[in-house]
């Protein structure tokens, strides 16, 4: 189930850097680029959340995306409880940082692996 997760997230994620279109609840013009920490999506129930980082970003693609995978969007991911950070394609336009919580879902140990072996090219930091 995990890896079924995993894959149709990634087919979500790189499908939404083309472009899908959605209303901006970002509050920004539809295709403004991201700068820096501007949008989120939380899975609070799978302990995690992602931050949208790269300059492919707009308001409309982070969105869609996080709404097609029934995320909540939001501006920011949270610190509480973290167990670290995933850095997902570093340095590209389609950059996405995932964070890692603690409780039912994930491990410290756990959580790096997820990094490591299911993101692509990502980058484990520990907090």
């Amino acid at each position: 189930m995990r890896n079924t997760k995993n894959i149709i997230f990634s087919i979500l994620l790189l499908t939404a850097v083309g472009g899908f279109s959605a209303c901006g609840a970002l509050e920004k013009d539809e295709e403004e680029v991201l700068t820096g920490t501007e949008a989120s999506c939380d899975w609070s129930a799978w302990g995690f959340c992602m931050e949208f980082t790269g300059l492919a970003w707009t308001a409309t693609n982070a969105t869609s995306t996080c709404e097609g995978m029934s995320g909540t969007v939001g501006r920011a991911c949270s610190t509480t409880n973290l167990l670290g950070s995933c850095t997902e394609r570093s340095g590209t336009d389609s950059e996405v940082v995932h964070y890692y919580y603690s409780g039912d879902y994930f491990t410290a140990e756990s959580a790096q692996s997820d990094c490591t072996t299911e993101k692509e090219s990502g980058v484990w930091t520990a907090s």
